[in-house]
């Protein structure tokens, strides 16, 4: 779940760098769903958001 270190990946990198990162990273997996996951279905599911709730 991309950002729920919140603001301590601050201390070592801008937001857009520690984006950056984690998209370089996840690319090596080549899978959409991964992506999707990490930037928001798992927090939709954590909270307990319907589908499109958090766009």
């Amino acid at each position: 779940m991309i950002g729920s270190d919140w603001p301590i990946c601050l201390n070592g990198s801008s937001y857009d760098e520690a984006v950056g990162l984690v998209r370089t990273t996840l690319a090596s997996a080549r899978s959409p769903s991964v992506e999707s996951a990490v930037f928001g279905r798992n927090a939709a599911r954590f909270y307990g958001l319907e589908a499109g709730e958090h766009d």
